[in-house]
């Protein structure tokens, strides 16, 4: 018992010292229940994507998220590539989909690039961007078996 009245004095004395310098003491029970926090639903999270690809030639890419879900989801392309083009977005399975790119014909494109988004039942995910690098056959130098200058 003389313990506690040890701590009593104490926390008396805390408080007179408290209300003395004009500090605000609250005390909040121990027992006082604690809500968590809400809970916010994020949509699913695309996953960015880089591809080579040989001018000339088309490439499948493929459309993900982060992790699984349990529904249907659907892709949104944000931005168009600038050079080369792009099919529809096909839906390969539940959580994933996929487009056909097809580089640009001029030599002088050798990258591009285009945005693509997840929307499900709680909202639509930030763009994500898959990077496209283009590539040419290198040169082949063919000569005849046999040169005939006359």
């Amino acid at each position: 018992m003389q313990g506690a009245n040890t701590v009593l004095k104490t926390a008396f004395l805390s408080l007179r010292f408290l209300a003395f310098t004009g500090t605000v003491l609250v005390c909040l029970p121990l027992h006082a229940e604690r809500k968590p926090p809400p809970v916010v639903a994020v949509p699913p999270q695309p996953v960015p994507v880089t591809v080579k690809v040989k001018r000339g030639e088309s490439v499948d890419i493929p459309l993900r998220i982060y992790g699984s879900r349990s529904q249907t989801i659907e892709f949104l392309i944000r931005s168009e590539p600038k050079a080369g083009k792009l099919s529809e977005i096909k839906q390969v399975e539940r959580e994933i989909s996929a487009v056909s790119y097809t580089p640009p014909v001029e030599n002088s494109v050798t990258s591009d690039k285009f945005t693509y988004a997840v929307r499900a039942r709680e909202g639509v995910s930030a763009a994500c961007e898959v990077l496209i690098q283009i590539s040419d056959e290198a040169p082949q130098l063919i000569s005849p078996a046999e040169v005939n200058f006359g």
